[in-house]
């Protein structure tokens, strides 16, 4: 007996100002229920490669959604070509979250930083799922801890995410930026290089920070910084590496982030 492929309906938001057969055209990250899991949606996550709606892959019939379900329904007079890509996300939140993170995405898929952070983690076999914050900040998780420090291994995450945050400190860091800042760390773990210390607390600080992951993600510069016990340390140069948060910036055309605490910290930032 063959089992079929659980089939469904898209259900939004789809992009509004491209309409085919005179409706929203569907795109990667639209959500999608399915007779499986019919109590919540799950994303689009294939499109086609070659066909942008909104900076992100255009969706067809056929299309595989983050459940493992198949897009069922389309426009049958309007065939999409091309070779398909894998967008390995997931997004929990109402629609507007849902849009929301569609925008952020769409800015990051058109970039090359974007383009190697995605393809990385399609690579790896791992998976991002995207959660709404209200914490001023964003967060990334790995799944397997362990795992994230395993090249060829990695982990899927949980990224937290503020649509409407933005550094007070520094203007051009906007919520796109912040959400590229965690899907860096997200490539990390999806690829097994997340960097697990050692963990500074400086005066003032109210916990710790991770400086091998941060100053990997940043994209920060310089072989030496200054340990919370005063002593002069050897670190990697990162300030040329792809994908970080530099390098998107770089690509964005804003300026680059010179460290990962912020440029008003008492005595200047440490790294």
């Amino acid at each position: 007996m063959l089992l079929s492929i659980p089939t469904g309906s898209i259900t939004g938001p789809c992009f509004p100002t491209v309409l085919i057969g005179g409706l929203p055209s569907a795109r990667v990250l639209d959500l999608h229920y399915c007779f499986v899991h019919f109590w919540t949606p799950n994303t689009i996550i294939t499109g086609a490669a070659t066909v942008i709606i909104g900076g992100l892959p255009a969706a067809r019939i056929g299309e595989k959604t983050f459940c493992a379900a198949e897009v069922s329904t389309g426009e049958p007079t309007v065939l999409i070509g091309g070779p398909p890509v894998t967008v390995p996300i997931n997004i929990k939140g109402d629609m507007a979250f849902v849009a929301n993170v569609q925008s952020a995405m769409g800015t990051l898929y058109g970039t090359r930083t974007g383009q190697v952070i995605i393809n990385g983690i399609a690579a790896s076999g791992n998976t991002v799922t995207i959660v709404p914050t209200a914490d001023a900040n964003g967060y990334c998780g790995a799944d397997d801890y362990a795992g994230s420090q395993v090249p060829g291994t990695g982990s899927s995450s949980v990224v937290s995410w503020n649509p409407t945050y933005s550094s007070p400190t520094d203007p051009a860091q906007t919520p796109a930026i912040v959400l590229g800042h965690e899907f860096v760390h997200a490539y990390h773990n999806a690829t097994g290089t997340h960097d697990p210390g050692p963990h500074d607390s400086y005066p003032g600080q109210t916990g710790s920070s991770n400086r091998g992951e941060e100053r990997a993600t940043v994209g920060t510069g310089g072989t030496s910084v200054v340990a919370p016990d005063g002593t002069v340390q050897g670190v990697p140069d990162h300030s040329a590496d792809v994908p970080t948060e530099n390098s998107l910036r770089d690509d964005l055309g804003v300026p680059r982030r010179g460290s990962y605490y912020p440029s008003n910290w008492p005595g200047g930032p440490p790294w």
